[in-house]
């Protein structure tokens, strides 16, 4: 099998994983159901692409809702600037509203996390804690450069990922409650600006 063979089996694996996910939830989808969605005889070949179901998760994640890419340099990214950074995260969560397979992810994630307490921790390794963890390293290196005060970390990040939840929700799954919100790129500077105000180290 040719690398394009093989990379456009493993798309379709995380094709019919994404679909089953979302008929069935995460927690009742199985290996024989998304290699049969995936038009694939032998479940046992899914096992050479995805190892186990959460490899199967994180490979539709880091498909459809790639806010951090999976070979990113980390370390270039800390040495951004922290306005820069929390840009790229931002627009890059809001962004994907504009794909329905993201939005289909995304209310996969959402419905896991509320109703089955059994994956949460799962999923939130291969998702949400990913940018918690980039946003802890980031807001603790520019402490360390003086760029911000120091502060509790832990309650700063998720005080920047809340907003964007909120826009992401208001915008695709309860559209309700989207109303009045502004375009996502002056949404997003706008909640940037508020945020690092109340966290900036003061000039002297």
């Amino acid at each position: 099998m040719t690398e394009s063979e093989s990379k456009a089996r493993r798309d379709a694996i995380l094709d019919a994983a994404l679909q089953v996910f979302s008929e069935v939830g995460y927690e009742r989808a199985t290996i024989k159901a998304i290699a049969t969605a995936a038009g694939i005889k032998s479940p046992a070949l899914l096992y050479w692409y995805f190892p186990t179901k959460a490899d199967l998760m994180q490979g539709v994640l880091a498909r459809f809702i790639p806010v951090i890419e999976p070979n990113a340099d980390i370390d270039a990214l800390l040495a951004m600037p922290i306005e820069d950074l929390l840009r790229m995260i931002g627009m890059a969560m809001i962004a994907m509203i504009q794909n329905p397979q993201a939005v289909m992810a995304y209310r996969i994630v959402m419905s896991e996390v509320l109703h089955n307490p059994a994956s949460n921790a799962e999923i939130a390794r291969i998702g949400p804690v990913m940018i918690l963890n980039l946003l802890r390293r980031a807001l603790t290196a520019n402490i360390e450069r003086g760029v911000l005060r120091p502060h509790n970390v832990e309650v700063s990040s998720r005080m920047f990922i809340g907003p964007l939840i909120l826009f992401i929700l208001g915008s695709s799954v309860f559209t309700a409650a989207g109303e009045g919100l502004p375009p996502p790129h002056d949404y997003v500077d706008a909640m940037i600006a508020h945020w690092l105000d109340g966290i900036r180290a003061e000039k002297e």
